[in-house]
């Protein structure tokens, strides 16, 4: 196994867990536990089921050698205290009674029998955990029975873990050393890092209290020692090796998965790609399983994937490695859970950097000819990845691949897997708008674009929904026309100093393109955040909102998502989520609107590309973006057909434009046009286009003009 340190995933440790937003045993015990080769822990109650809620951290736990010390509170009973008192028991004696109720240890014989058990015997046997129970007593040094406010009860509930290098996390709050207490109970903790300098203040008194009870020398708390009777009686079931516990871990896994040698997809999937799909494998396999899919959102890349994937295996055999690439933890996790329904038990699937490094590492590079292992990385994370894989993969498919165009994403691609062969890109939209250079980096590694499938195309099918598009154009208000002005002369002098500097093109490409971002970003916010797009929010909201059912409503900003907030309160309508990447529920968020809990989500710079939600039957567009991909990644959100919603949805879009028709805006409102063009060009209510003749003419703007952008993307 390769060990690696805590300050390794600083990152993925967060200060604050709530069970409410946080998978407490995923996210936080089994990845800190699994880097760890000490833990130290202050609980009330201790339940071997942790043991089997969180095998794979202890397992790894084991293999680092690590070694664990148990505090667990004891509540005496009046009889306990009396016994104590009269000298009919020796505390010793109580110790060992509560020590079976406490750490849940009746029937202790049958439960030994079991796998995670095992894990448990064994560490006591060598001496890699050692249990100690803490009783409260009262300032004359008396044991007090029952909980009782006026005793002060202690409910202290920590611990410690340190890593190979003595970096330490301690965590302290309410949960319980059980499966119940870190997975299914209301609890919280905070975290706290040795290595951080501003959290020492809080992370050394619990130390030090820690070591007091540990070592019996606390005011008002007795501490006994793990009773011996118990103590051999666990000894007894101990597997001889430590090997044993590991290898059972690990294969208890993979025969949790392995059940049958099929192909890799199942077998209601394998037979029915629809016509499209089945043209795109074709193109696939002829041009040797590399290229690129530029698909539609919503006409089904991600099973076309896998269907090009298991004519792969088909033709090569099993004991295949197969990456695949996104750029956010939302497509990770939908990519899992489609493969973990879709995939035949024959294939392994992993996500990074959640999975367990130890049998990811061994999984993958030992893998034998009858298992496929699946393998879903962030891009960014990559790098880390690759220091611990000895082996490439043997396919890469890279989802929504227009991203990877930056050098730094580029990079880490051919840096890391420029030995693979066989790669597949997925995109609605693979070139980059205005970044020839970086559609050539995606380009020149996953190679040319091998099958196409357009929306029109897929509306004609039926693979995608027909939709009437309705367009609210607004103007600026006074105000913010004044300031539109400002900032388009701060524009003017930038080009006529870089006129001056003849800093632009031999081709005669236009300056402005060289400008410093500044002042046009200042001057875009305007239009982005006009004031006026909240009146023909109210407006369509009091005209549609009785026809809408499930509808993604798109702001710019977090300011912007708190006025339109503003607007469903003044209406009266509460059936509203709010969505977006700075929340700590997610996940959670996007579930109760998927489930039909609410009606509306109020999104802000998020549900552009890859995040299937296929009963949205509607969209209102507040956000404004010049750049075609991320409206057209919007538009898959509502165009996914399914059987609980209309075959005919709606898109909403609210497009702000200047008041003072000057001929320097020509180029700007060009850009706004075509937008609602394109739209409504797809529409069924193409009349709608009547609302834009008279901001194209106020500036001369023609169709073919907007036309000519629209061929452009």
């Amino acid at each position: 196994m390769i060990l690696i340190s805590l300050k390794d995933i600083d990152d993925q440790i967060k200060a604050y867990y709530k069970s409410d937003t946080d998978n407490l045993l995923e996210n936080f015990y089994i990845k800190a536990l699994s880097e760890s080769v000490y833990y130290r822990r202050v609980t009330g109650t201790f339940s071997s089921s942790i043991l089997a809620g969180a095998a794979k951290g202890i397992s790894n736990f084991i293999k680092n050698d690590g070694k664990m010390e148990l505090i667990c509170w004891a509540t005496l009973s009046e009889r306990d205290v009396k016994a104590i008192e009269r000298g009919e028991k020796e505390p010793e004696k109580v110790i060992e009674e509560v020590s079976l109720e406490k750490l849940e240890l009746d029937g202790i014989e049958d439960e030994l029998k079991k796998d995670h058990l095992k894990a448990l015997s064994w560490m006591v046997a060598n001496d890699n955990l050692e249990i100690k129970i803490a009783v409260k007593k009262d300032e004359y040094g008396n044991h007090i029975p029952g909980i009782k406010e006026t005793t002060g009860e202690f409910h202290a509930k920590s611990g410690i873990l340190k890593d190979k290098e003595e970096n330490e996390i301690l965590f302290c709050g309410s949960e319980n050393e059980s499966i119940s207490g870190w997975k299914h109970n209301i609890e919280e903790f905070h975290v706290f890092k040795s290595w951080d300098e501003k959290e020492k203040n809080h992370f050394q008194p619990h130390r030090e209290t820690m070591e007091l009870y540990w070592e019996n020398e606390a005011n008002k708390v007795e501490v006994f020692d793990f009773p011996e009777a118990l103590k051999e009686e666990l000894i007894n079931y101990a597997p001889p090796s430590k090997e044993e516990i590991i290898k059972s871990e690990l294969e208890r896994r993979l025969s949790s998965q392995i059940k049958r040698k099929d192909p890799i997809i199942s077998d209601k999937l394998s037979i029915s790609p629809w016509d499209h799909q089945q043209r795109a494998l074709e193109s696939l396999k002829g041009n040797d399983f590399k290229g690129i899919f530029k698909m539609a959102t919503g006409t089904g890349k991600t099973f076309t994937a896998l269907f090009g994937l298991n004519e792969y295996i088909k033709k090569e055999g099993e004991g295949k490695r197969i990456l695949i690439i996104v750029h956010r933890n939302a497509l990770k996790k939908q990519w899992k859970k489609t493969l973990i329904k879709n995939l035949k038990r024959n294939n392994l699937i992993f996500t990074y950097p959640e999975a367990n490094v130890g049998d990811l590492t061994k999984i993958w590079d030992e893998i034998d000819n009858n298992n496929n292992v699946f393998l879903i990385s962030t891009i960014q994370s990559l790098d880390k990845l690759f220091k611990k894989l000895a082996s490439k993969p043997d396919f890469v498919i890279g989802d929504e691949v227009h991203n990877y165009g930056t050098v730094n994403y580029s990079n880490k691609i051919k840096n890391n897997l420029s030995p693979v062969e066989n790669k597949l890109g997925l995109s609605a939209t693979p070139e980059r708008y205005y970044d020839q250079e970086g559609t050539d980096r995606i380009l020149d590694y996953f190679g040319d674009i091998i099958f196409e499938y357009g929306i029109n195309e897929a509306q004609k099918d039926g693979i995608l929904a027909d939709y009437n598009y309705y367009v609210y154009p607004i103007r600026l208000t006074q105000e913010e026309e004044e300031d539109f002005e400002y900032w388009t002369n701060q524009i003017k002098k930038d080009v006529a100093r870089k006129l001056d500097n003849e800093l632009w093109t031999e081709e005669g490409d236009s300056p402005i393109e060289d400008l410093n971002t500044y002042n046009l970003i200042q001057r875009a916010n305007i239009i982005k955040q006009a004031n006026n797009k909240f009146v023909a929010l109210r407006k369509i909201l009091s005209e549609w909102d009785d026809k809408l059912n499930q509808c993604i409503v798109y702001f710019n900003e977090r300011e912007q998502l708190q006025q339109g907030q503003e607007v469903f309160e003044d209406l009266n309508i509460d059936s509203y989520i709010i969505y977006h990447s700075f929340i700590d529920n997610e996940d959670q968020a996007l579930d109760i609107f998927r489930e039909n809990n609410v009606r509306y989500v109020l999104s802000m710079k998020c549900l552009d590309e890859g995040i299937d939600i296929p009963s949205c039957d509607s969209m209102i567009l507040l956000s404004c973006s010049k750049n075609p991909r991320k409206y057209v990644q919007r538009r898959g959100r509502v165009l996914r057909n399914s059987e609980k919603k209309e075959k005919i949805v709606r898109i909403f879009d609210v497009v702000a434009f200047p008041n003072n028709p000057d001929p320097s805006y020509g180029s700007l409102v060009l850009s706004y046009l075509s937008r609602p063009w394109e739209f409504i060009d797809k529409a069924l209510n193409i009349n709608e286009r009547r609302k834009l003749h008279k901001y194209m003419e106020e500036y001369g703007i023609t169709s073919n003009e907007l036309d000519n952008i629209i061929e452009e993307w």
